[in-house]
C-alpha cells in the first residue's frame, strides 16, 4: 500500500513525496487545504482555525491518503470535545463533520484528482499518534464515500 501523509511536522522536512496524481502531497495540505501557515520566517507551524457551523474550532492535524485503497483520512483536533461538565458531544458537532467534509475535504481530494474513494474524518481533543489509543484523548470518528463531488455520510 502507497501512503502518504502530510502533518504539521512535515513542513520542516524537505520534499514530499508525490502521489499517483504527480502532485505534492505536502503542498496539497499546505496550499489546497489552506488551513496550514508558516508563522515567520522562523517561528513554529501553526494550524489555523477553521470555523464550523456549530460556531466550534477546529484545526486541521494530520492528512493521510491511501492512493491505491483510495481512501483518504483527515484528521481534526477540537478541543472543546474533551471530557468534562462543557464537553461538545458527538451529537453537537455532526453539522460540522459534514460541512467539513464538503467545504475542505472535497476540494482539496478533487484538486488532486480524486473523484471517488473513502473519507475517514477524526476529531480528537488533542493530537495523538496516528494508529494509537490514548483513553486520556476524546475521538469521534465519521466515514463518508465521495461520489459525484460530494461527501456521502457512511455508517460504520
Amino acid at each position: 500500500m502507497t501512503t502518504f501523509r502530510c502533518d504539521a511536522a512535515d513542513r520542516a522536512r524537505g520534499p514530499a513525496p508525490r502521489s499517483i496524481f504527480g502532485k505534492m502531497m505536502r503542498a496539497c495540505a499546505v496550499q489546497v487545504l489552506c488551513v496550514m501557515v508558516v508563522v515567520g520566517a522562523a517561528g513554529p507551524l501553526v494550524a489555523q482555525q477553521i470555523d464550523v457551523p456549530s460556531g466550534l474550532s477546529v484545526a486541521l492535524d494530520d492528512v493521510i491518503l491511501e492512493a491505491e485503497a483510495q481512501t483518504a483520512r483527515f484528521r481534526f483536533i477540537a478541543p472543546a470535545i474533551a471530557e468534562g461538565p462543557d464537553a461538545v458531544t458527538f451529537g453537537d458537532v455532526v453539522d460540522d463533520l459534514q460541512y467539513l467534509c464538503d467545504a475542505v475535504i472535497v476540494p482539496a481530494l478533487q484538486s488532486q484528482g480524486w473523484t471517488s474513494g473513502d473519507v475517514v474524518m477524526s476529531l480528537s481533543d488533542q493530537p495523538v499518534d496516528f494508529g494509537e489509543y490514548d483513553p486520556a484523548v476524546t475521538q469521534f470518528f465519521q466515514p463518508f464515500r465521495l461520489q459525484d463531488a460530494a461527501c456521502i455520510w457512511e455508517d460504520f
